[in-house]
């Protein structure tokens, strides 16, 4: 049986098993693209006025009617999903959303896009979707949870097809 010895002692009978692991050349290079990536996405963010005017909008929620306004949380998960949506896809051109508040003051952000339409209500725990592609509701329209970045992306390449 193993035993526990704590400080700078053996933790273990057991040796510790041997296997291929990243160099630090190969750490090297990705931290120095993950940098790269991250200063461009951040110039990115900052020079696109659809982008900035859309967090904007989002913000002034804030101030709306005390009866109806959003919360701070909310707005803060809203503001972190729009640019995690946008730095996923940062090279097609954002469409500013209609952002309003719905009725249990979640962010409600909304784009039209020839006869496609998506709707994604954020509260402050979940991102749910509509997405409206015609009249019929049964056959039409699909609904789910757009917290997943992979969703986001889908539906942001489905609206601009």
């Amino acid at each position: 049986m193993p035993q526990l010895i704590y400080a700078d002692e053996k933790i273990s009978q057991y040796p510790l098993p041997k296997g291929k692991g990243t160099t630090s050349q190969e750490l090297l290079k990705r931290g120095k693209e993950s940098f790269a990536h991250f200063r461009h996405l951040s110039a990115s963010i900052q020079n696109d006025h659809a982008l900035m005017q859309t967090i904007a909008q989002v913000q002034k929620l804030l101030a709306w009617d005390a009866d109806i306004s959003a919360n701070i949380k909310t707005v803060r998960h809203a503001e972190s999903w729009i640019y995690q949506l946008f730095s996923h896809i940062a090279s097609l051109t954002w469409i500013t959303p209609n952002v309003t508040l719905g009725s249990e003051g979640e962010v409600v952000l909304e784009w039209w896009y020839k006869e496609k339409k998506l709707t994604v209500y954020i509260s402050d725990t979940n991102v749910e979707y509509v997405q409206v592609w015609g009249a019929d509701i049964y056959t039409e329209m699909d609904d789910g949870d757009a917290e997943p970045i992979n969703t986001c992306r889908l539906l942001w390449m489905w609206l601009r097809s």
